[in-house]
């Protein structure tokens, strides 16, 4: 079952406050006898679609409920620090974005190598941690280019013309790789 998604995503900074919407929905997931599969399927559905501060939500009881480091665990843990790295991204807080990023990329190293968990596949999220971090490193090249620029040094600015509309599709295509279709 697919469930709505939210009007809006929520950034901290700069939306005063998630979609009340989203409460409506995770509380209705949460009356149903498989809420914690419902809650992880709809967290992938939330992330592929940019939620990534909802997605968050999602996942945070899943994460509560599985056995402390087993590969269930340290799949959900992963995902929730990569929607986390893509948040801090789209906040422009590339610093924070790679280390969590790099703390995704050292929970899937805990995995065993056939773990799966609903829709979470570990080398999908390893590609996904790879990417968003390479990501936040451009964005502190871009950062350290622009600040050499107010100060009068001579660094070259590469043509940065639509970078940031490439990265969302970027990542909206590793993404769609949480869905495991025909799983």
């Amino acid at each position: 079952m697919r469930w709505p998604l939210p009007g809006h995503a929520h950034i901290p900074g700069r939306t005063n406050a998630a979609d009340p919407r989203l409460e409506e929905i995770l509380a209705r997931m949460d009356s149903q006898p498989d809420r914690l599969v419902q809650r992880g399927q709809y967290g992938c559905q939330l992330f592929e679609a940019g939620f990534y501060w909802e997605a968050h939500e999602a996942w945070e009881p899943v994460w509560h409920a599985a056995r402390p480091n087993s590969a269930a665990g340290l799949l959900v843990q992963a995902a929730i620090a990569l929607a986390n790295a893509a948040l801090k991204i789209r906040m422009h807080q590339p610093r924070a974005a790679c280390r969590l990023a790099s703390r995704a990329r050292s929970l899937l190293a805990g995995c065993p190598p056939a773990a799966e968990l609903e829709k979470l596949h570990p080398d999908r999220l390893a590609e996904l941690a790879d990417w968003l971090e390479a990501a936040g490193l451009d964005s502190l090249d871009e950062a350290d280019r622009k600040h050499g620029q107010k100060h009068g040094q001579d660094k070259e600015s590469p043509a940065d013309a639509g970078t940031a509309p490439q990265k969302a599709a970027r990542l909206a295509e590793l993404a769609a790789g949480l869905s495991l279709q025909g799983k």
